[in-house]
């Protein structure tokens, strides 16, 4: 089983993503968090992460994911052709867009906006619910960059269930 989410979202850097003082995250990624997390919650995502969630048995699954970001070209690339120094670090965004579509500590969770100040950061929301399933179960992890076709941030998940490794 193969599924696929969509949102409008620039890739986050792990390592700009916290204040260096004390490893809490900063202003800008609470707010990249925010805005990810509301477009998961969208209807196609949510129907997107309850079919693969019936589909997978933790002992008979592992998963494949792949995070494509999609950038306006004049982002990926210079006047000169050549790969910008603005693109990213394709292996420099996984681990928070990952925690967010997977770790289950972020469901209905009030999460803070600003250190020490707590604000429930979905009142749009009755939930806010995510895939639940331990990061452990993926086994492939790939990031990926293209051009977008209309010059705006995009990233589409592909999440995919294989069987599980078995013993020789």
């Amino acid at each position: 089983m193969k599924i696929e989410l969509k949102l409008h979202s620039n890739p986050i850097s792990t390592n700009s993503a916290y204040y260096k003082r004390n490893n809490s995250f900063n202003e800008a990624s609470r707010k990249w968090r925010a805005n990810f997390f509301s477009q998961l919650q969208s209807d196609f995502n949510q129907l997107q992460i309850k079919r693969l969630y019936k589909h997978f048995t933790p002992d008979k699954h592992m998963l494949k994911v792949c995070f494509t970001w999609h950038q306006p070209i004049d982002v990926i690339l210079t006047k000169a052709g050549t790969l910008s120094l603005r693109s990213m670090d394709v292996d420099n965004c996984l681990k928070i867009p990952t925690d967010c579509v997977f770790d289950a500590k972020y469901n209905d969770k009030w999460l803070s906006l600003r250190k020490a100040t707590e604000q429930k950061l979905y009142k749009d929301f009755k939930t806010l619910s995510n895939l639940n399933i331990n990061d452990k179960y993926i086994f492939d992890t790939r990031s990926i960059k293209m051009p977008s076709v209309d010059g705006d941030f995009h990233c589409s998940i592909t999440i995919e269930t294989v069987p599980l490794f078995h013993r020789p």
